[in-house]
């Protein structure tokens, strides 16, 4: 039960940070470089400890047959980590660098892709600020509701 409880809030978090890297990409590159640095750390630090358990298991079997030497020893073997686990701080890295450049990769945030907001403001009720405002001329101008033809389109322009 315990296990499948950190899988899942560690799977939650992991999802966590591509949304935060989808919708607030300038928010996740302030992230980036403390997260990157915490996983380079959280590495080092457990590098240093199997290597610290390694080195303290062979010196204790060693010591340990120097002092029972009558004691038949074959081949002590310490608790070695998968190769897996050596990768994951590594995959880690990779998807972190992978949402830092995502808004890049979706294109997100170019100047080509902005259609919220429009080049030019139209306003129909004042003539002179559109062209203050350089609106297109007013063949061009976006169309708003029905298309209007004839007199109808006269009585809207009065």
């Amino acid at each position: 039960m315990g296990d499948i409880l950190i899988s899942a809030i560690i799977m939650a978090m992991i999802s966590s940070l591509g949304f935060i890297a989808y919708k607030h990409p300038k928010g996740y590159a302030r992230m980036y470089w403390p997260l990157s640095l915490t996983v380079l750390g959280g590495f080092v630090l457990w590098g240093a400890y199997q290597i610290g358990y390694t080195s303290g298991f062979s010196d204790s079997s060693i010591g340990y047959l120097t002092l029972n030497p009558g004691v038949l020893l074959h081949d002590p073997k310490a608790h070695q980590v998968p190769f897996w686990a050596w990768m994951l701080p590594s995959l880690f890295m990779f998807y972190l660098v992978f949402l830092k450049n995502l808004s890049h990769i979706l294109d997100l945030h170019s100047e080509d892709n902005k259609e919220d907001e429009p080049k030019h403001k139209v306003n129909d009720e004042d003539p002179k600020h559109d062209a203050q405002q350089g609106a297109p001329p007013d063949g061009l101008r976006p169309r708003r509701g029905p298309v209007l033809h004839g007199e109808a389109r006269k009585k809207r322009k009065m």
